[in-house]
């Protein structure tokens, strides 16, 4: 399943010159779904198609109710610091490894970083093993392949590397699942590249390439139940 974040009245980070990033990561997952679905081998479906409103603790209880073997949450990225670029993809954790993660678990999840840090979640024992390690497996897949897809039409595209977060739209997640950052929308140069086909191709490519990798290898975690 492919979850296009924010929606509706939640547009997500905004870049100088208005970019929205629900626009953007919904036209990428429409295009990872037209990859996926070439074959036929996939039966991928997404948490929204159109530009609408869906809570966080919705979005994996969909997943969950189609027992789906993979969850990919699609966001971008934005920083005080006008400079930062890349790509970076998460899985959940319990605390964030700097304040930078915290302070981007906290916009995605649309609270305070006070509010985040108090926060304990509760996550069933029952999915935390295998399954997160499997989900750690996916995530460094999935970046070095979007980078790698990314890099062969834009050289030099930046890897943030593997990061963990407490992104809520994963709590309750019971199948593989992770978090990607394609891109800063508050980086100038990202911005206008995010309005560009070729781009938003190369991360499509990037995770399609991902996922078609872990189930032509037999190595996808199933959800359990």
């Amino acid at each position: 399943m492919i979850d296009p974040g924010h929606g509706g009245k939640d547009p997500g980070a905004i870049g100088r010159t208005g970019l929205r990033e629900k626009d953007v990561v919904l036209d990428i997952s429409r295009r990872i779904r037209e990859k996926l679905s070439r074959s036929g081998e996939f039966d991928v479906r997404m948490t929204r198609d159109e530009d609408v409103f869906i809570p966080l603790e919705e979005r994996t209880a969909m997943a969950n109710k189609a027992r789906v073997d993979i969850f990919v949450s699609l966001h971008i990225n934005a920083s005080r610091n006008r400079k930062a670029e890349g790509f970076s993809t998460y899985v959940l954790s319990r605390g964030a490894s700097n304040r930078e993660d915290l302070e981007l678990a906290a916009r995605e999840n649309g609270v305070p970083v006070a509010k985040l840090q108090g926060v304990k979640f509760i996550i069933d024992d029952m999915f935390t093993g295998a399954r997160k390690n499997e989900s750690l497996r996916l995530a460094k897949t999935v970046n070095d392949s979007v980078v790698r897809n990314v890099s062969t039409r834009y050289p030099g595209a930046q890897s943030i590397g593997l990061k963990q977060a407490p992104f809520y739209v994963l709590v309750g997640a019971r199948m593989t699942a992770v978090l990607v950052e394609a891109s800063f929308i508050s980086n100038s140069r990202e911005e206008a590249r995010l309005r560009e086909s070729p781009y938003l191709d190369g991360i499509a490519d990037g995770v399609a390439e991902a996922v078609r990798f872990y189930g032509q290898n037999g190595i996808l975690a199933h959800s359990e139940y």
